[in-house]
């Protein structure tokens, strides 16, 4: 007795033993018809075929009977199948009555390939630094379906496969992939892709990793140059899971910012936290950033250093003495005397020059003087020795900056204080008796008034004479009528002194 797929011979029994035989037929495939035939021969007067699938008992093709040459009979029965995923282990069963009694019985166990019937992807939420693992379950597939992740391929991990094989003869197929999570694998897809060669494409489930992290900050602006009044922008981009409830605090020089008419927080069209500094002044230069917390921690943004341009904020001049109204310096011939003049808190800083000044034989000093706020005032410093020649001197101190239209000035006039200097002049013509001469007494003194003249005959102070002061351009003439007569010869001179001094003729 033998039986045959395809006419390849599976199993076979002879005589004397016949009895029972098993084997297995496969693999087929899903959806594939096969003919299993089997066939008894040599057998006299009569036998029979029946076919059992499983436990459910069938009817095969009518047998076809033939007689041999040497007197025997053969019988041959077909049974016709459509494999399908039950038939999966299924025993197909051959028997042979002869004398109403079972003789043989052949069986077939039937291997089919069947494709997994499902795929799952296990993804649990993570926490930054945490240990992970990916778990994809392939169940219900036969021989064993290649299970891969797509989505973790620079993800740093370990992949382990464990098989089996169920009571159903299909494979359950899982597949671990280990790793440490990291915040840049939140919101990435991953994969688990099942083949099969009993697939025409491939099985997938997939799901979106979901990793917690502390927020991850930045801090970005345009990096143009500013300028005092300028308006400028900070962004504070950041990226954080969970991102419900987030705080933002802002910072200058690692100080906690508030917010004010000048500092306005705000927040952009894409969500991202915006500083808006109306605009820059002396108090706005500094380092910034920005922190956001969340349940998770709290992280600080790289710093982003504003620095601007300002112009002076004062230019100040600076002497010993000063009128009350600042247009003129006081100071005393002959003796030393400073100018100064400051342009405090520019920046970059702003070395003051002089005009007008060229005449003074001056020495000159700079100072800088680095302020609390980085800005820098400089003092230009004058010294030198005033001449009366100097006395009405106009003078300017002048600043000059890139965010200034126009300089910055101070103006004044030197105002040199000196003893008088006094001379005598007089019509040198001949005289008699009973002419009246005139005597010019002609002095420069600053301060004039106050300046007292004195007359001397002969050495002597002349008190009882009456004079006429009067103011010239550049000087002042007190004059002198003297009657001519026998006591009136000799030398005459005249004197000015104010609170410097005095001056003879």
């Amino acid at each position: 007795v033998t039986l045959s797929v395809r006419e390849e011979q599976l199993v076979t029994v002879e005589q004397p033993e016949l009895g029972i035989e098993t084997g297995v037929a496969g693999p087929f495939k899903l959806g594939e018809e096969i003919e299993l035939v089997c066939e008894a021969l040599h057998f006299k007067p009569e036998a029979s075929i029946s076919w059992r699938v499983g436990e459910e008992q069938l009817d095969g093709q009518p047998g076809q009977l033939e007689d041999l040459d040497d007197g025997t009979r053969s019988l041959r029965s077909s049974l016709k199948l459509s494999m399908d995923r039950e038939h999966l282990g299924v025993s197909v069963i051959c028997s042979v009555t002869f004398d109403e009694e079972t003789v043989a019985d052949l069986s077939v166990e039937l291997d089919i390939e069947v494709p997994p019937n499902t795929v799952e992807l296990i993804l649990p939420e993570l926490k930054e630094g945490e240990d992970g693992e990916v778990v994809c379950v392939s169940r219900g597939g036969r021989p064993s379906p290649y299970v891969s992740f797509a989505g973790l391929e620079n993800v740093d991990g370990k992949q382990e496969v464990e098989g089996e094989l169920e009571s159903d003869l299909t494979h359950t197929i899982t597949t671990r992939f280990k790793f440490t999570a990291s915040s840049e694998y939140d919101t990435s897809t991953v994969r688990c892709v099942v083949e099969h060669p009993a697939l025409t494409q491939s099985m997938e489930d997939s799901k979106q990793m979901v990793v917690q992290y502390a927020p991850v900050v930045l801090l970005v602006w345009d990096n143009r140059p500013l300028v005092e009044g300028d308006r400028v922008e900070l962004t504070c981009p950041y990226t954080a899971n969970p991102s419900e409830g987030l705080s933002v605090t802002w910072l200058i020089d690692s100080e906690e910012l508030q917010e004010t008419d000048n500092y306005m927080f705000d927040t952009n069209d894409e969500g991202e936290a915006v500083l808006v500094i109306e605009a820059m002044n002396r108090s706005s230069l500094g380092q910034f950033s920005c922190s956001v917390e969340n349940d998770l921690g709290v992280s600080e943004s790289n710093p982003v250093h504003l620095d601007a341009t300002f112009s002076p904020e004062q230019l100040v001049l600076e002497a010993d003495q000063m009128t009350a109204d600042g247009e003129a310096v006081q100071m005393t011939a002959d003796e030393e005397a400073v100018l100064r003049c400051t342009a405090t808190k520019a920046k970059p800083a702003v070395i003051p020059t002089w005009e007008g000044t060229e005449d003074l034989e001056a020495e000159e000093t700079i100072e800088q003087v680095e302020e609390e706020d980085s800005t820098i005032s400089v003092s230009s410093t004058l010294v030198f020795t005033p001449t009366k020649h100097h006395l009405g001197l106009p003078f300017r101190c002048v600043a000059e900056h890139p965010n200034l239209d126009q300089p910055m000035e101070q103006t004044a006039l030197i105002d040199v204080h000196y003893p008088p200097e006094a001379s005598l002049e007089w019509e040198n013509n001949t005289i008699v008796e009973g002419d009246t001469v005139e005597l010019r007494c002609i002095y420069s003194s600053n301060p004039f008034n106050g300046t007292i003249v004195t007359w001397y005959f002969e050495g002597d102070v002349l008190d009882e004479v009456e004079s006429i002061t009067e103011e010239e351009e550049e000087e002042s003439v007190d004059l002198l009528y003297l009657p001519v007569n026998r006591t009136s010869s000799g030398v005459y001179a005249c004197s000015a002194e104010n609170e410097l001094g005095s001056g003879e003729s």
